[in-house]
């Protein structure tokens, strides 16, 4: 229900002469709430003063808001740092007030909030709201009006309020209107002040090494350190931040305390107290004169920091690590406002998703701001410490700060038979030491691929730098062994042909004398897949790849994200597969479901999502002093466990997070997509592509394109709006682009609602924006967000099929003609024609271009069409395997 007064008067005759009233009071309207909810909670009135009253009364569960129209305005000549002054008084503050411009004839599509909304403070004020975040679109267009936004607080009512409204000004921009802008801000929005929390929890990957250069080498010696360790379970210092920095266990000849003696490796054993454990034990080293030393630590549960003789030698992480801020009155859901930072820890991590608490209230700090770190899952990590300069000839020290995480589910983390969900703690893997003689390889580069011929092939260049003396370098590996003699300062480059594929390759990489005996080697592994974007157009393993994408992870209502089962994981994918899809969009997928998705034929894009759909702030957390290193820690984590998969296809830095009232934060996020891009690409040999799914807001002041090698979107708009943006978002970003999510609405409940409402509608609504988006330039595809309940019936699962496989079926008399609908080439095609008992008849392509088709004829002598399937078999991109079933009664088409 809509309801808009128009109300008579004149507005702030106060005592600045200055002061100038905006607009014609005359002409002010009123928008009230339009959402259901109760429209007289806001009630404007005009005193004998001739200042706007409002009189409010909260509702309690009702989101309430209402939008003063001040009519439309020239504002391009405030900027840059314009703003407009409101003088306002409100006697119970319980209302946030904040700017939005909208086209009032198409008021929500337009609707773009500036700055955020404020609380409002007891008493009389005078507050700005500064213009600098204006979309391009709304500068100088007469459609677009300026709105004054007033909005409860949500959750249980607060009762009454009147607020009166004595004068609002515009003021030009002037230098300096920065630091007038966050002063002003700091004071208006009450800045919180933020502890620094990231020195407690920050990670430490500089001494690491990829295991495979060290571990496959005969010339090194391996010393094992498995046997007995003093072991103490210390307790869960995860606010403890005082002992989180305390490493005196770590130091020689410093006993731990209640200790007792383990073999390590340990074995797994469930239900361990969540917490932080010490583990220490001394071992006798002959170092060499020169060479190298290195550690490694094959297994263990969560989280680990190593120490050699007392200094801290990095951090190990078998866990998939995401770090979330809590604070207080910061979450986008309302309702929790006003509760402490511990209350809104347990509902919105825990309660909600039907996880019981599982930490010790009684430990967690009475603060505004907390840190929440939670480790799940069980990831590989394949690498080695140099602690050449830590270790010591004769008797050293290892100690091992070891973290499990108490948290044994989690939305986002589906497995309940991982690791994890048992609560399992300890060292598992084996401990080594690998002693490496004086290394003839001064460096050696990651390797590098180049564009992929039309044969499928790619030079591949394994490059780098050894010591005087070596006479050639050799590289060794799957019936290739090619030789090169280094130049004048020892610089050499192999160049390795190779096939573009899934495959993971490892070769040895030989350093010979000049009578050729081998006398130093390393090991370098490197995936066969190649990612390219060719003129802003996807190209994988030198094919063009349109993704066909889905989101495999459906929101915390759906069943099989908290109860999900390998088995029901696996069911889940052959779903996906047999709909057609070619891509998954994963949150806290791990390699092994990655490997799963592989065999299925399908791509992967790994998302780390902290603070998903919430504030900057549950993201960054200090947005006034960021820590963008301990931020961005996970993201380095996530590619160093994953980049070995072949099939990970872009790397999603993040997903919508939402602007937090009264903070700069919009200069805030470019710089952390930046270092995320940065850190994921720096951890990953393969250097692949990075994306961040924008909010739907391109046009507008909160929309990145910074951190990004493929520009990310979430689009939920409707036709009309998609084809503004279809026609536009290229030509202004000219990057390439991928929808991160797309469908209609923003929700399960809305989107079942409109599919059901008429469907035809809906499957016609859904192939326009689809065509409209293989049609946009720069557009390499997108994910579906399927929470319209096109999965639940046969009817949705039959129209995702024919939108998405790469192919389309066709009934024609005699035959079932098969054409490829992808932008690839379908290689080794197999059809079959399969009887309950038999196959009556087979078809065969080498290879079958974008458009073009095959047959399979029915045999005259056929009988029971409603028993026959079609057995379909092909690969793409040199090493996407596909497979699907189709009964022949459910082609389209005429017998």
């Amino acid at each position: 229900m809509k309801a808009n007064w128009t109300i008579f008067m004149t507005m702030g005759l106060c005592a600045a002469v200055s002061a100038t009233q905006i607009g014609n009071p005359e002409k002010y309207t009123f928008r009230a709430s339009d959402n259901g909810s109760d429209v007289k909670a806001f009630v404007p009135a005009v005193g004998k003063d001739q200042v706007l009253t409002c009189y409010f009364t909260d509702q309690s569960d009702a989101d309430n808001y209402m939008f003063v129209d001040f009519g439309s305005f020239p504002l391009a000549e405030y900027l840059p740092g314009g703003y407009l002054e409101v003088d306002s008084e409100i006697d119970n503050p319980i209302l946030r007030m904040s700017l939005c411009v909208a086209d009032p004839a198409r008021f929500w599509p337009t609707r773009v909030v500036l700055n955020g909304e404020m609380p409002l403070k007891a008493g009389r004020s005078k507050v700005r709201f500064y213009l600098d975040e204006l979309p391009d679109k709304a500068k100088d267009n007469p459609k677009y009006h300026l709105f004054l936004f007033l909005h409860d607080m949500g959750g249980k009512s607060r009762g009454k309020a009147t607020l009166r409204v004595f004068n609002t000004r515009f003021v030009k921009s002037a230098p300096g209107w920065e630091k007038e802008k966050s002063d002003a801000y700091r004071a208006q929005y009450n800045w919180r002040k933020f502890p620094e929390l990231g020195k407690y929890y920050r990670g430490k990957y500089d001494r690491l090494v990829p295991a495979a250069a060290v571990t496959g080498n005969p010339f090194v010696e391996t010393i094992s350190l498995n046997g007995e360790f003093d072991k103490s379970f210390v307790g869960d210092l995860t606010w403890n931040y005082g002992r989180l920095l305390n490493d005196t266990p770590a130091r020689p000849g410093s006993p731990l305390a209640r200790a007792k003696k383990v073999q390590v490796p340990e074995p797994e054993t469930p239900d361990q107290p969540g917490g932080h454990y010490w583990y220490k034990r001394d071992f006798d080293l002959r170092k060499p004169a020169s060479g190298r030393v290195y550690l490694q630590i094959e297994d263990l549960a969560d989280t680990a920091e190593l120490y050699i003789n007392g200094e801290r030698a990095g951090t190990l992480t078998c866990a998939r690590r995401r770090n979330d801020w809590i604070l207080t009155n910061s979450s986008r859901q309302t309702h929790l406002w006003g509760k402490p930072a511990r209350e809104m820890m347990k509902f919105q991590h825990f309660e909600r998703c039907g996880i019981a608490f599982p930490f010790n209230e009684k430990a967690i700090p009475d603060e505004d701001v907390l840190l929440l770190p939670i480790l799940t899952g069980k990831y590989p990590w394949n690498y080695v410490y140099d602690i050449t300069d830590l270790v010591k000839d004769g008797r050293n020290t290892l100690a091992v700060r070891l973290y499990n995480n108490p948290v044994r589910g989690y939305w986002i983390f589906r497995n309940g038979e991982a690791r994890h969900h048992k609560g399992v703690a300890g060292i598992f893997g084996d401990v080594n030491l690998y002693v490496e003689p004086a290394s003839a390889f001064l460096t050696l580069n990651p390797v590098a691929a180049g564009k992929v011929a039309e044969d499928g092939t790619v030079v591949r260049t394994i490059s780098g730098k050894v010591r005087p003396g070596t006479a050639a370098v050799s590289a060794d590996g799957h019936g290739l062994r090619v030789d090169v003699v280094p130049d004048r300062e020892g610089k050499f480059s192999i160049p390795l042909t190779l096939p573009a594929n899934f495959d993971r390759y490892r070769f040895s990489v030989n350093a010979k004398d000049k009578a050729g005996r081998v006398f130093d080697a390393q090991n370098v592994e490197f995936n066969g897949s190649v990612i390219e974007f060719r003129n802003d157009k996807l190209f994988v393993n030198g094919d063009p790849f349109q993704i066909r994408g889905v989101n495999g992870d459906l929101g915390i209502e759906w069943e099989n994200d908290r109860t999900q089962t390998r088995r029901r994981w696996l069911n889940r994918l052959a779903f996906f597969k047999n709909l057609g899809f070619n891509a998954l969009r994963l949150e806290g997928c791990t390699a092994e479901q990655i490997e799963d998705a592989l065999q299925a034929g399908i791509m992967v894009v790994p998302v780390y999502a902290s603070g998903s759909c919430n504030t900057t702030e549950v993201a960054l957390g200090n947005l006034d002093k960021p820590d963008f290193q301990f931020i961005t820690d996970p993201h380095e984590e996530m590619a160093r466990q994953l980049n070995h998969c072949p099939n990970i296809l872009f790397w999603n830095s993040g997903n919508e997070n939402h602007p937090t009232a009264g903070y700069n934060d919009k200069v805030l996020m470019d710089r952390y997509l930046t270092v995320a891009r940065e850190r994921l690409r720096g951890a990953d040999p393969d250097r692949r592509p990075v994306t961040y799914a924008n909010l739907d807001t391109f046009g507008n002041f909160w929309f990145f394109t910074a951190g990004q090698d493929v520009l990310g979107y979430n689009s939920y708009q409707f036709i009309p709006e998609f084809k503004t943006l279809a026609a536009n978002i290229y030509q202004r970003t000219k990057m390439p682009i991928v929808f991160c999510e797309w469908g209609f609405t923003e929700n399960q409940t809305k989107g079942t609602r409109y599919r059901n409402e008429n469907v035809e509608k809906w499957e016609k609504e859904m192939r326009e924006k689809l065509s409209l988006m293989r049609q946009c330039p720069g557009v390499v595809g997108g994910f579906l967000f399927p929470h319209h309940g096109e999965l639940e019936d046969v009817r949705g699962r039959e129209f995702l099929q024919e939108i998405m496989a790469p192919f389309k079926l066709t009934c024609e008399n005699d035959s079932i003609k098969f054409e490829n609908q992808d932008v690839a080439p379908l290689r080794k095609v197999s059809l079959q024609l399969v009887s309950p008992d038999n196959v009556i008849s087979s078809e065969w392509a080498d290879e079958l271009k974008p458009g073009r088709s095959m047959r399979i004829a029915f045999p005259a002598d056929a009988k029971k069409i409603d028993a026959l399937r079609l057995e379909i078999r092909f690969e793409t991109h040199r090493g996407l395997n596909h497979s699907y079933t189709k009964m022949v009664n459910r082609i389209p088409g005429n017998r």
